[in-house]
């Protein structure tokens, strides 16, 4: 683990949403809001800025609706086309891959490593608390351009 920064991070923290807030069934305005909660308790013992933004499809209807529920829950909006529609993937192994989970929607996640306006990005799912700061993981490298993984832990 690399030594604590003196100068704190600007970190993304972002939410992949891909059905959106206000069109969602009624339990997920619940996790949006206890997420969003969890956050910015978190950013308050933390030593590094976060900023809080919803990744939410372009193609979701209603877009300035979605983005009133979100910022009232303080979340910023982030409106995002799909970077390759599932209809235009060729490989037969990657449109497998891309029919699971959320599908096409998963690739709303690559937009982390696209924030160069910010010195992390932390990408992740609605259904997510964040018990307590993660100032170890912002810290953890300081090579630029870095990217780290962690598959449901």
């Amino acid at each position: 683990v690399a030594a604590p920064r003196k100068d704190p991070l600007k970190v993304a923290m972002l939410i992949v949403a891909p059905k959106g807030l206000a069109g969602s069934a009624p339990g997920w305005h619940d996790a949006f809001a206890v997420l969003a909660h969890s956050v910015r308790v978190a950013a308050q013992r933390s030593a590094h800025t976060m900023e809080l933004i919803a990744l939410v499809p372009d193609t979701l209807p209603a877009q300035a609706k979605e983005q009133q529920a979100f910022e009232k829950l303080g979340i910023k909006f982030m409106s995002v086309p799909i970077p390759v529609p599932l209809s235009q993937v060729e490989n037969r192994q990657g449109a497998e891959i891309l029919t699971g989970a959320l599908g096409e929607y998963e690739q709303l996640k690559y937009y982390g490593a696209a924030l160069d306006n910010y010195d992390r990005a932390v990408v992740m799912d609605a259904d997510v608390m964040v018990l307590k700061p993660i100032d170890e993981l912002l810290e953890a490298t300081t090579m630029p351009y870095a990217a780290s993984g962690v598959y449901d832990h």
